[in-house]
């Protein structure tokens, strides 16, 4: 690459009123550079700001009418075209302070020196520019143009080698529903907030002198002097962004003070993010500084991350069974949704609301859905050895799963293993998926139809992009957002949205399923809507294997 870029033929942009002085570096510069020609200030502006081909490099001087070099230099700065090296032609010494202050590099006296020099100074010049700008690009994001996550940790290390005795926070900010701006306005407009939230950051730490990095999705990282009222630093973020016309979003900030500088700094980001994805579950802040409550999750949640392979390998995952109820006449068990649940030997019954998001973040979350898959389909080839009249099972499948081609042999192979028809085995897809490669996602689909699996829309109504679901996703069962039926009675349009749910699931001819049913009133209305599935406490909660096949009519447990 290196090789290829130094083949090219640079610009150089000469902005000299002397014509015999434009001629003499023309024909100096001309061998190895393209030469363009400006004869004032005004005139070099204006081919900075139209030309196609980059320039490389400005030679430029002083003393020249309607407007001379250093007024050129300032309107530079003014427009930010500052990142062009600039050479300045002078032959008054008092002149280069101003020049080196606003932004020149190097000087050039007349008489020209010699013509050899004067290409070896500029070719340096060039190449220590465009170096500069490889790091640059390479040390920054490409879209906010924050650091990068080492870069970023690299100049953490710096500040505080320079600035032992300074109070430091360092913090991460979560910028949560993002995707919703994607849905509506699309990518464009998701990338240019994205980029206005990552330029308001950076104006907000300068006051502490401070820095902004880019972590994974939606997150950025911070580091500055400490602050005493993060609820007023997150405030003026949100009102940034109701001024420049956004709303939906929402902003979380985990912040980590730190007190001990040895604390590693990938762990300081991660106590953060914790603290950041645990706002709103202790107060109603924008921001949880990482306290001891927040500590002793941090610990959890490493000790859960730490023992998942042992756990997985010790079978300590069990599956559950939630059953599902057809309501049309006499309520009889149609389905059952496996669900995961952890036994972990010194913690107990660890909560999946804990250890789901754990997984997903750590990048566990397939290797679990692979195992709960295997033992929900062993346990039905069980049920039917045991003559036991089985019911076909949900297994949930994630994002992550669908971004893998190989899902649909993997599946067909756990249930060939067991001589389980696919028929019995229903495939719920979150609502997540849907926001990936929606082209891949119905390639996918189709081919494990085909393979005989029933596909299942989970949590419909819970995104944007459900309704495009509908008419893009080939699919068999529509399941309710378990919200809707929660929120039921709060008001008019929620009934009258479930209804609507309810005359899509007609019209398309699928199965619909409402889940998180409570009460008898919920179950009632949803009748009366036409909804012909139900799932939720009201009839039973998850089950253990043993416990759901005795629901089945097996052997009492």
């Amino acid at each position: 690459m290196s090789n290829i870029i130094s083949e090219i033929k640079r610009t150089i942009l000469v902005v000299e009123d002397e014509v015999i002085n434009q001629e003499i570096l023309k024909e100096v510069l001309s061998t190895k550079y393209n030469v363009e020609i400006a004869s004032n200030g005004i005139e070099a502006i204006q081919k900075l700001t139209k030309s196609i081909t980059p320039i490389s490099l400005i030679m430029l001087d002083i003393n020249m009418p309607m407007m001379n070099g250093i007024d050129f230099l300032k309107k530079l700065n003014e427009k930010n075209i500052k990142r062009i090296p600039t050479i300045v032609i002078t032959s008054e010494a008092d002149t280069e302070l101003e020049c080196l202050k606003l932004g020149a590099i190097d000087f050039i006296k007349r008489p020209f020196e010699l013509p050899e020099v004067m290409l070896a100074r500029v070719a340096r010049l060039i190449e220590l520019f465009e170096d500069r700008l490889i790091i640059n690009a390479s040390e920054r994001d490409e879209l906010t143009h924050v650091y990068n996550k080492n870069v970023f940790k690299e100049y953490v290390k710096m500040i505080e080698e320079y600035n032992p005795n300074d109070r430091m926070d360092l913090n991460v900010l979560l910028v949560e529903n993002l995707q919703v701006i994607h849905e509506l306005y699309g990518q464009e407009k998701a990338d240019e907030v994205i980029s206005h939230i990552a330029d308001e950051l950076k104006n907000n730490v300068k006051v502490y002198d401070g820095i902004v990095g880019k972590l994974e999705d939606e997150y950025f990282v911070m580091f500055h002097k400490h602050v005493n009222d993060y609820n007023e630093l997150v405030k003026r973020f949100e009102i940034s962004l109701e001024k420049y016309g956004v709303s939906g979003i929402n902003l979380k900030l985990g912040v980590y003070e730190i007190d001990d500088k040895t604390v590693d700094i990938d762990v300081r980001i991660n106590r953060a993010k914790l603290s950041c994805n645990q706002v709103g579950k202790f107060s109603h802040n924008k921001y949880l500084a990482f306290n001891d409550i927040s500590q002793n999750n941090a610990l959890i949640y490493e000790q859960l991350a730490y023992d998942f392979h042992n756990s997985l390998m010790n079978r300590e995952f069990i599956v559950y069974y939630q059953p599902k109820y057809n309501i049309e006449n006499k309520p009889y068990i149609c389905s059952a949704e496996a669900l995961v649940r952890w036994i972990h030997p010194t913690l107990g019954m660890v909560s999946p609301k804990l250890f789901i998001p754990l997984f997903e973040e750590r990048g566990f979350i397939r290797d679990l859905d692979h195992y709960v898959w295997e033992e929900a389909i062993k346990n039905l080839a069980q049920w039917k050895t045991n003559n036991i009249n089985i019911v076909p099972i949900s297994l949930n499948v994630s994002r992550i799963d669908l971004l893998d081609d190989s899902i649909v042999d993997i599946l067909d192979s756990i249930t060939k293993k067991y001589n389980v028809d696919n028929k019995y085995v229903y495939l719920e897809i979150t609502e997540s998926a849907y926001n990936s490669d929606i082209n891949h996602l119905v390639e996918i689909i189709t081919k494990l139809k085909e393979k005989g699996f029933k596909i299942e829309i989970d949590d419909f109504g819970a995104g944007y992009s459900s309704l495009n679901a509908l008419t893009t996703v080939p699919f068999d069962v529509l399941k309710l957002d378990m919200l809707f039926v929660k929120e039921m009675y709060s008001n008019d349009k929620t009934l009258k949205v479930i209804e609507l749910v309810s005359d899509i699931a007609k019209y398309l001819d699928v199965i619909l399923v409402a889940e998180g049913v409570e009460t008898i009133e919920q179950l009632n209305q949803l009748k009366k809507f036409g909804y012909s599935v139900i799932q939720g406490y009201y009839f039973s909660k998850p089950l253990s294997e043993k416990e759901f096949v005795y629901l089945l009519g097996g052997k009492k447990c």
